[in-house]
């Protein structure tokens, strides 16, 4: 199966000339306080140079080389972002730049554009994780599994990254999809109907928790109840205890949700003791929030923290690919090369599913910080 061609967003191509004519202007002015050294300038011209030419990916070396030179001066933050934007597969780390940029620099002339921009990267993004999580569910679809309950297993993970996006019809389509498939697997097969089982109801449960997060809490009390229902069709094994550990993990992901109560209430069902010492360990850390399943629950309101430039760099420079959102690693570098690269080494594993969860995990963390106020006058060092 070929991967889906990232195709050029020529509205925001045209966004971008508009933008890079502007270039010098907007470095004059944010640089009129510090001045950059001659070889930061020098790097800088040669950057540009290499723009108009369309080799953008030379463009951000040469911009990078100058932000070695001037790790503080924030015009280079913008360049970055103007010459990742033209690179497919790179808005999240054009929509960094700009972040860092704005956070750096949040009264500059040139803001309300900066911010158009990332709005623009923004649908883009979202448009490629959608496109790639079709592309995911397909390959499952086609996908030879030695048994029912692996495909049940991998469309479950599809679910859960289509709630991430956003895309919770999808996710509820999805999740009746492999319901009905788990109950076409023979009773005989105990081990392989939980594991199924299990890995739909944590699906819904994450759904839920998504619900809850857009403030949708009514019909998130009825995702995390369908969640234990689900659960509920688990046979409890006297050695696994399979419908305990589910049960516990959802009651884990309510606590998450700042469902309190819920999380009670699931864990005084739960049989297996250790299982539910498992999930009453995780409620003294819940947020102070209103039991989810009363009609007046609302999650009190909060400040969130101030973003600095040096937040946004942290993550853009951040190579271990363990973390949520780590930019400096595949596949924010080369999304294309990576979906290229890809070959199925077993039936057992959907050769783009680590590909989608990596991403939707990183453009949740991008959209929460871009929610966040930037912080006033932060000094900082990369």
């Amino acid at each position: 199966m070929s991967p889906p061609i990232l195709r050029v967003n020529y509205a925001l191509l045209a966004l971008v000339l508009l933008a890079a004519t502007a270039m010098a202007q907007t470095r004059a002015s944010a640089s009129a306080a510090a001045p950059l050294s001659i070889d930061a300038q020098e790097a800088i011209n040669k950057g540009i140079i290499a723009a108009k030419s369309g080799d953008y990916l030379l463009s951000v070396r040469y911009f990078q080389a100058a932000r070695k030179i001037a790790p503080d001066a924030p015009e280079i933050y913008y360049d970055l972002g103007l010459a990742e934007s033209k690179l497919p597969g790179r808005q999240l780390r054009a929509i960094a730049w700009f972040g860092a940029y704005l956070a750096a620099n949040p009264t500059a002339a040139n803001a309300a554009a900066v911010k158009d921009q990332v709005n623009l990267l923004e649908v883009k993004s979202q448009s490629n994780i959608l496109q790639l999580i079709a592309t995911a569910q397909k390959t499952a679809d086609l996908m030879q599994f030695r048994n029912p309950w692996l495909k049940i297993l991998a469309q479950s993970l599809i679910s859960a990254d289509q709630a991430a996006a956003g895309d919770i019809a999808s996710a509820k389509k999805s999740i009746v999809i492999e319901l009905k498939a788990a109950d076409l697997i023979s009773n005989s097969s105990k081990i392989g109907k939980a594991f199924a089982l299990s890995a739909i109801a944590e699906a819904q449960a994450d759904i839920a928790a998504v619900q809850t997060k857009a403030g949708d809490i009514a019909d998130a009390s009825k995702t995390f109840a369908e969640a234990l229902r689900t659960a509920d069709l688990i046979a409890e094994d006297s050695v696994m205890h399979d419908r305990s550990y589910t049960q516990a993990r959802i009651a884990r992901k309510q606590v998450m949700a700042g469902d309190v109560v819920g999380a009670r209430n699931t864990a005084g069902i739960i049989q297996f003791e250790t299982a539910k010492n498992f999930a009453m360990e995780a409620i003294p850390e819940a947020p102070p929030r209103i039991d989810a399943t009363s009609a007046s629950h609302v999650p009190l309101p909060q400040t969130p923290p101030a973003i600095a430039a040096s937040d946004w760099i942290n993550k853009l420079d951040d190579g271990e690919p363990s973390h949520d959102c780590a930019l400096n690693t595949d596949p924010f570098l080369d999304l294309a090369g990576d979906l290229k690269s890809i070959t199925p080494s077993d039936d057992s594993k959907n050769p783009f599913q680590e590909i989608v969860t990596t991403i939707v995990t990183a453009q949740n963390v991008v959209d929460k910080m871009l929610a966040q106020p930037a912080k006033q006058h932060a000094k900082f060092a990369p």
